[in-house]
């Protein structure tokens, strides 16, 4: 595009226009406590400013506000991080889109879609090669309006790690409680198998900061022939290290040289652990085809090992014919549970890959990914 970053985009009663100074600059902080869905940030606004503005190493933040045209007051806000990106092999430009903040009393149509045609409009101007978002329902249709495209969809996945909290808030405690003596074995039985898969040397630690061998593990690591993040250590060392509002860190896994084989960058809020970013060398764990054996094994170990109250065994229950049961005087009921829970722990284990490779990383659950490339470059 070819307009120039500091023009004014008129729409209506509403002008939308590039921050022009300190003044500006505090009226979208003022929006920012005003209007922000996190509330954590109405109480960080300032180091966050400065975390956003000053210490990016891609760059500053490219914010525009939207304005009444007939009292000249500041209704809303929109900005856009810059990143580093990869496609392909070639590396360009891109920005975020963040922090769409629109007083409650204007919150219609002409506004929002002015304030996004005059980001895209300075972001171009200024450099930025490709711009991307995240937006919710409500949004959806102004950058859409704008002009931007759905490129894919980004899920959100979580797992329990304890299965009496879930149910406690779904319905009794009680049950819940009970429900956990049972089942939360069975879920740290289905974690022991990953570990058992990878005693091969390998060490864990937990970091604050990202040092030079996170570098090389982002060259070994980074997917070739599609789009990626710059994941370089000055690149996550301010998104995650120096976050004004979340404590991050980094969980490593080092072999026996001290070789980063890969990390999980998390914070934990409200009993939660949030998993921000990941990257590893080679295949996943899961790829393995040990990985079914191994479930079936420590299944068929654990479940062999629980006390039950009723007058009949576990294998009992889900084989009685005369031939499975003649299978088991050779290796007891380990065995045979073994070979009745292996064909389903396969299923079990290919379905659970196949949903892992296919979900997104994102703090939005099924949001569209939206994208609008510069024109003419």
């Amino acid at each position: 595009m070819t307009e120039s970053s500091s023009a004014a985009v008129p729409l209506n009663r509403y002008q939308a226009t590039p921050i022009r100074g300190e003044a500006d600059a505090e009226q979208v902080r003022r929006l920012w406590r005003e209007n922000m869905g996190d509330r954590r940030i109405r109480f960080a606004v300032e180091p966050r400013w400065r975390w956003l503005m000053e210490q990016n190493p891609v760059g500053p933040l490219k914010v525009c506000v939207v304005a009444n045209s007939a009292t000249g007051e500041i209704i809303g806000t929109a900005a856009a991080l810059p990143r580093n990106l990869v496609i392909g092999d070639q590396r360009v430009v891109g920005a975020v889109l963040c922090d769409f903040a629109v007083d409650a009393r204007h919150r219609i149509a002409g506004p929002a879609v002015a304030l996004q045609r005059a980001l895209a409009r300075t972001c171009f101007a200024e450099g930025i090669d490709v711009l991307f978002g995240f937006p919710n329902d409500n949004a959806f249709a102004v950058f859409a309006r704008v002009g931007y495209k759905a490129v894919a969809t980004a899920k959100m996945m979580s797992r329990p790690l304890k299965v009496s909290a879930v149910l406690g808030r779904r319905g009794s405690a009680r049950l819940g409680q009970a429900a956990a003596a049972l089942v939360d074995p069975l879920v740290a039985a289905f974690d022991l198998h990953y570990r058992l898969l990878a005693g091969r040397g390998l060490t864990d630690t937990v970091r604050e900061r990202a040092g030079a061998d996170f570098e090389d593990l982002w060259e070994h690591a980074r997917p070739r022939g599609t789009l990626a993040g710059d994941r370089s250590p000055a690149y996550l060392n301010w998104r995650y290290a120096q976050h004004p509002i979340e404590a991050c860190r980094f969980f490593c896994l080092s072999d026996s040289r001290d070789r980063l084989h890969g990390y999980i960058t998390y914070s934990s809020t409200e009993g939660k652990v949030n998993v921000l970013d990941a990257v590893w060398r080679g295949r996943s764990p899961g790829g393995t085809s040990a990985l079914p054996i191994l479930r079936a094994g420590v299944l068929a170990s654990l479940i062999c090992g629980l006390w039950s109250p009723f007058p009949f065994t576990p294998v009992a229950i889900v084989a009685d014919a005369t031939t499975m049961l003649q299978l088991g005087a050779y290796g007891g009921e380990p065995l045979l549970l073994f070979l009745l829970l292996w064909p389903s722990a396969a299923i079990a284990g290919r379905t659970f890959r196949k949903a892992s490779t296919s979900a997104a990383s994102s703090t939005n659950p099924a949001r569209e990914v939206l994208t609008k490339i510069a024109s003419g470059r």
